[in-house]
């Protein structure tokens, strides 16, 4: 069952990161993006806003549809909407904006960020429930639950996958950068940075009351984004967007959220009060430090 589930969680952290690098890449090439309000972090702004939340509701409908400590859910929620997300990026962005000036801007990209997600990932575990209970009654097997219909989830990250690509390709998004072998580092980073991330998850999360494996990984990773943000080499860029990007979560730490505030309302407020002040925090400190 072991290596099954490592393999899940490599091959679902690859296809999310590469999912959420050719959505920057889309946003990139799509004319207009960048002549807007924050100037030229309105395409990063939006692309990570738009994987954050579509993620988290993805997270959402998978968790409350597929079996429990399964390997393909750890693929699909460890590995694809881990890594599809990323805490990392969304702090730097409102780092920038801070030390631009734009600090109302960083302000309310958090309000949106947070607000979207966590509606997204109620929103998809409801919609997962509601559709099995439904599928249930109509075969009169709503006894047997969520173990019937792991399928479809595979069939969503697939074409939410194929689809991206598909789009990035038609809007010139994808250029002599996207080598083979660019490729080729850029999913070995990934995988390294999403297994780094189930591994703090397996050791430090069943062994305390607060997810801190999920804010460790997202605090550090967070400043080691900042502290590289200066930074423009191929090299580096790979190694912010692939190994940080998927170290950190944005859907899990909402998932986290939602379960926590179902038993412990206040606690789930610390939790992500806490981990935004102190990611954001920690990627400004490493913008300035660098």
């Amino acid at each position: 069952m072991i290596p099954k589930t490592f393999s899940a969680v490599v091959v679902g952290g690859a296809l999310g990161a590469l999912t959420r690098w050719f959505a920057a890449l889309g946003f990139e090439g799509t004319a207009g993006v960048r002549d807007g309000l924050i100037g030229p972090y309105d395409a990063d702004s939006l692309s990570v806003l738009i994987v954050n939340v579509a993620g988290s509701a993805l997270l959402g409908w998978l968790v409350a549809g597929l079996p429990t400590g399964s390997w393909l859910l750890k693929g699909a929620s460890v590995g694809f909407c881990g890594s599809l997300t990323t805490f990392s990026a969304f702090a730097l962005i409102v780092a920038v904006l801070a030390d631009g000036g734009l600090v109302w801007a960083g302000a309310l990209y958090v309000v949106v960020t947070l607000g979207m997600s966590l509606i997204a990932v109620a929103t998809g575990s409801r919609l997962r429930q509601w559709a099995t209970v439904r599928r249930g009654s109509i075969a009169g097997q709503s006894q047997n639950g969520p173990q019937a219909s792991g399928y479809p989830g595979w069939v969503i990250i697939a074409l939410a996958s194929f689809s991206t690509i598909l789009v990035v390709s038609l809007t010139g998004g994808l250029d002599e950068a996207t080598s083979a072998w660019g490729i080729v580092a850029f999913v070995a980073l990934a995988a390294l940075g999403t297994v780094s991330r189930w591994a703090v998850f397996e050791f430090l999360n069943r062994r305390s009351w607060f997810p801190i494996g999920t804010f460790l990984v997202n605090v550090l990773g967070s400043f080691a984004a900042g502290s590289l943000a200066e930074y423009r080499s191929p090299l580096v860029l790979l190694i912010v967007s692939a190994a940080l990007g998927s170290l950190t979560t944005f859907s899990t730490l909402m998932m986290e959220a939602v379960e926590l505030w179902r038993c412990k309302p206040l606690r789930s407020v610390c939790y992500v009060t806490v981990t935004l002040a102190v990611g954001i925090s920690a990627a400004y400190a490493g913008l300035s430090g660098g």
